[in-house]
C-alpha cells in the first residue's frame, strides 16, 4: 500500500509509526506512514521542488536558503554535488527558522541522499522526512552545508513537496 496515493486516502492507519508492518516481510517501509489527516492535506496539493543551489570553497561551511510557495508540505529531499577535480563529500541540515526547528536529527550525507531524480537518472535515493512538515507561505527554508575536501565543491538540494490549502485548525 503506498500512502501517497488518492486511492489510498481512506485506509486505516499504520499501527507502527515508523513504517508499515507487513507479516509476511516484517517491516515494509522505514519512512514515516502518515495518517489520514496528513494525507488529506496532500490529497490535492501540486506537487513541486524548492531548488537552493549552493557552491563552497575547500573546507568551508555556509547557510543557503530557498522560500517555501504557498502552504508548502515537504515530504522529502535529494541533493546534487560536484566537485571540479575530484572529491564530493558534503553534508547539510535543513532548518525551518521561523519556527526555530531542524527537520533532521543528524546532518546527512550527499553520499547517502542520492542525487535528484532526472530523466536519465531514475536510480536517485531521496531521504524521507519522519513526516510531512508544513512551512508557512513565504517562509524562508535554511540549508547549513559543509564542503568536507579540499576542492571547490558546488551542487543544489531539492526540497520535494506538495502546495496545499492551508491546515485545518482543530
Amino acid at each position: 500500500m503506498n500512502p501517497w496515493l488518492k486511492q489510498n486516502l481512506d485506509a486505516p492507519p499504520s499501527r507502527y509509526p515508523l513504517g508499515a508492518w507487513l507479516t509476511y516481510r516484517k517491516l515494509a517501509s522505514l519512512a514515516y506512514v502518515p495518517g489520514g489527516a496528513e494525507r488529506a492535506g496532500l490529497l490535492n496539493g501540486q506537487y513541486y521542488g524548492v531548488v537552493i543551489p549552493w557552491q563552497l570553497a575547500g573546507y568551508a561551511s555556509d547557510q543557503f536558503k530557498g522560500v517555501a510557495p504557498g502552504w508548502f508540505r515537504a515530504t522529502h529531499v535529494c541533493m546534487t554535488s560536484y566537485a571540479a577535480a575530484g572529491g564530493q563529500s558534503s553534508q547539510f541540515m535543513l532548518y525551518d527558522p521561523v519556527r526555530k526547528i531542524q527537520l533532521m536529527d543528524t546532518p546527512l550525507m550527499v553520499q547517502n541522499v542520492g542525487n535528484v531524480p532526472a530523466p536519465g537518472n531514475p536510480g536517485a535515493k531521496p531521504f524521507f522526512l519522519k513526516r510531512p512538515y508544513i512551512f508557512e507561505p513565504m517562509t524562508p527554508i535554511l540549508a547549513q552545508i559543509a564542503n568536507l575536501t579540499q576542492v571547490t565543491n558546488f551542487g543544489q538540494i531539492v526540497i520535494y513537496g506538495y502546495i496545499s490549502s492551508a491546515p485545518k485548525i482543530s
